[in-house]
């Protein structure tokens, strides 16, 4: 028998023989250190693959045990031995188990190799343990701006020192919580305004320009920002009545005008608003507003909106208009809102025992507190339902004189 053949002999032996000692004795007999290695990835019993490893001290044939060991500890044992940095991040980036890949980081020395596994499309694991023993400020920024996943750059950002940094960050990373974290830790007005300014996405332009706080000093940029959010968050900060003016009238968002009319302090304007602006929320708006009570007669009456007409019947004055659109408007929320204002008897008799909305007729039966009133409402109506509850309110009424 050869010398090779006597070795290939005792490579079977070490690595199926059940009795530990049998196996360890045949590891005497194997001298080449990639025999070794078959025997350190093949064997399940961790003491006969620590005696392989023993013998071997070649990177290459460690990476391949650490790679494919059939016990996962053997593999992770295989990794503690490896001293090339080279090869240490090829095992952290390899399909190796989880243990061998944290062992290989922990390896390493070199801050340019922990940045590159903290910047790879890897396990989360394996990323977040090269970060994790980064310290130096300048290699932090650069996993904030470049790692690809956002866990990791949203981690490196926390630590970011460096405002420029965080601006770019702010102003173009990805994901937008990473945004939100890098803009949250600016404290230069002028880089926050940067962003406000010069950002690509539209959520940290509206944020950085909330952050301010001063839409007065960014207007003449966020105004005219394409993006409605950015517009209304300026509209939000923003104290000049000329600026909230224009904006109430031209802008193209009826979300931006409403919160420009919500701000105005010229009640003639607002209550101008209230008639013009095209959308009905800005005129809802607008009319909750005024105190103007010809403009809350007309809007009452005239707006095409049940929303303003609901609006103005809530503040106008008018027992007149209060009493016509309890009676007749087309809306139910709107003859509720007129009912529970007005006193016109008649009217409220009308309602309780005719109206389509039972909401509308309960109202007004409760604002009823003349008996004969009441009685009428029950003679009047043809509804069984509606009769019974005046019956109803007759006792309550009778039970309380």
């Amino acid at each position: 028998m050869t010398d090779a053949d006597d070795e290939a002999a005792a490579v079977r032996v070490a690595i199926e023989s059940a009795d530990a000692a049998a196996a360890r004795n045949a590891l005497r007999r194997i001298h080449r250190p990639e025999r070794l290695a078959e025997v350190a990835r093949s064997v399940a019993s961790r003491a006969v693959a620590e005696k392989a490893l023993d013998g071997i001290d070649d990177d290459a044939l460690l990476f391949q045990v650490a790679l494919g060991a059939k016990n996962p500890v053997v593999g992770k044992d295989a990794a503690k031995k490896i001293r090339g940095e080279r090869v240490l991040v090829e095992l952290a980036l390899s399909t190796a188990p989880p243990m061998a890949r944290l062992v290989a980081v922990k390896g390493l020395t070199d801050l340019d190799a922990l940045v590159t596994l903290a910047c790879a499309p890897t396990d989360p694991d394996v990323a977040a343990a090269a970060f994790g023993r980064i310290d130096d400020r300048n290699a932090v920024a650069r996993v904030a701006e470049q790692a690809s996943l956002p866990a990791i750059r949203l981690a490196a950002v926390e630590r970011v020192e460096e405002g420029r940094a965080l601006a770019t960050i702010a102003k173009h990373d990805a994901d937008a919580d990473v945004r939100r974290a890098a803009l949250a830790r600016l404290e230069s007005p002028r880089l926050v305004t940067e962003v406000a300014r010069t950002s690509e996405h539209a959520d940290v332009r509206a944020r950085a320009v909330r952050n301010l706080k001063d839409g007065d000093a960014v207007a003449d940029f966020a105004l005219g920002d394409a993006d409605e959010m950015v517009r209304l968050s300026a509209v939000r900060t923003l104290e000049d009545q000329s600026l909230l003016a224009r904006a109430a009238v031209k802008d193209a968002s009826w979300r931006v005008r409403r919160e420009a009319v919500l701000k105005l302090k010229d009640r003639a304007f607002v209550a101008e608003r209230a008639k013009e602006d095209p959308d009905y929320q800005v005129r809802e708006a607008a009319t909750r507003r005024t105190r103007d009570q010809g403009t809350l007669r007309n809007r009452a009456t005239l707006d095409e909106a049940w929303q303003v007409r609901k609006a103005a019947i809530e503040r106008v004055d008018s027992q007149a208009v209060l009493a016509k659109r309890g009676r007749s408007d087309d809306h139910p929320a709107v003859r509720l809102a007129a009912v529970k204002r007005a006193e016109d008897a008649a009217m409220l008799v009308n309602r309780a025992a005719h109206d389509d909305s039972p909401e509308v007729r309960e109202a007004a039966l409760e604002r009823l507190s003349d008996p004969e009133l009441v009685a009428r409402v029950s003679r009047d109506t043809n509804d069984p339902a509606v009769r019974a509850a005046a019956r109803a309110r007759l006792e309550r009424l009778g039970s309380s004189s």
